[in-house]
């Protein structure tokens, strides 16, 4: 519950300070994840960039969480 509102802010951020563009084309959702805002905001670089910190901010913080539930497994 914690990760996308996260993300959206780093991306909103991003976005409202004019850093990326906004994104207006829509691309097909099997994309990967900087290949995907790269395309979407019309070839930005900086976009595809914002993506990559996002998914390395959601991994920071989902990291906690799975080590705890893997030490819980080994005590059981």
């Amino acid at each position: 519950m914690l990760v996308p509102p996260v993300c959206t802010l780093i991306a909103y951020l991003f976005t409202a300070g004019g850093i990326i563009p906004p994104v207006y084309v829509q691309v097909p959702w099997v994309m990967p994840v900087g290949i995907y805002a790269f395309l979407a905001t019309g070839g930005s670089l900086m976009a595809g960039l914002v993506a990559l910190i996002n998914l390395g901010v959601s991994f920071l913080i989902w990291t906690p969480f799975v080590l705890l539930a893997n030490r819980q497994q080994e005590v059981e």
